[in-house]
């Protein structure tokens, strides 16, 4: 199970790094390149989804600071699916109880996308 929890924090650092250097394509005149970032942003979140169906929420203790906060950006950037941010959100209220995921995290932006 370890060398499974290491691969899952370099699978979702490097999504997260992938996620950064595609962000300008969101906001982009060119349809074709908001297209690519929907297309992205739908991949990261269909994996974020089998994560959560295998490991739950990827917590810094599981994964590690970074790979948390990479998973937290992806469902942040879940944003066309909502499902995905919902299911974040639900799996997050317990490690943030128990003090292993970021309050903040509860917070952000995401919350209110999920929230509709």
């Amino acid at each position: 199970m370890t060398h499974d929890v290491a691969a899952l924090a370099a699978e979702l650092t490097d999504m997260a790094a992938t996620d950064h250097q595609s962000a300008a394509r969101a906001n982009s005149d060119d349809p074709a390149e908001q297209l690519a970032w929907r297309r992205l942003t739908a991949r990261h979140g269909d994996r974020l989804g089998e994560i959560m169906d295998e490991y739950g929420w990827p917590t810094a203790e599981m994964v590690g600071e970074e790979a948390a906060r990479a998973a937290w950006l992806i469902a942040q950037h879940a944003d066309r699916q909502l499902d995905v941010q919902r299911r974040a959100l639900h799996l997050m209220q317990h490690p943030v109880s128990a003090g292993s995921a970021s309050q903040r995290e509860l917070a952000e932006p995401a919350r209110p996308h999920a929230g509709q």
